[in-house]
């Protein structure tokens, strides 16, 4: 799992003081096998899709597909 990660007081205020707020954001869980396996599902559909190159293009412009964790 994750670590948690929890600002200091001083930390919390001074993001406050800046019009900030805290949220919790769900993202995948990118080691679950069910993310591979729709993952692999968009890709089919996407490399059948008459708008592949539009979406290709899209990706590479978008994705940053040298980072991983």
């Amino acid at each position: 799992m994750g670590h948690d990660w929890k600002p200091t007081p001083q930390e919390e205020e001074e993001k406050r003081s800046k019009g900030l707020r805290p949220v919790v954001l769900w993202v995948p869980d990118r080691q679950s096998p069910d993310y591979a396996a729709e993952a692999e599902r968009q890709s089919r559909n996407a490399a059948r899709s008459p708008d592949e190159d539009d979406i290709t293009r899209f990706m590479e412009e978008t994705g940053d597909f040298g980072a991983d964790e």
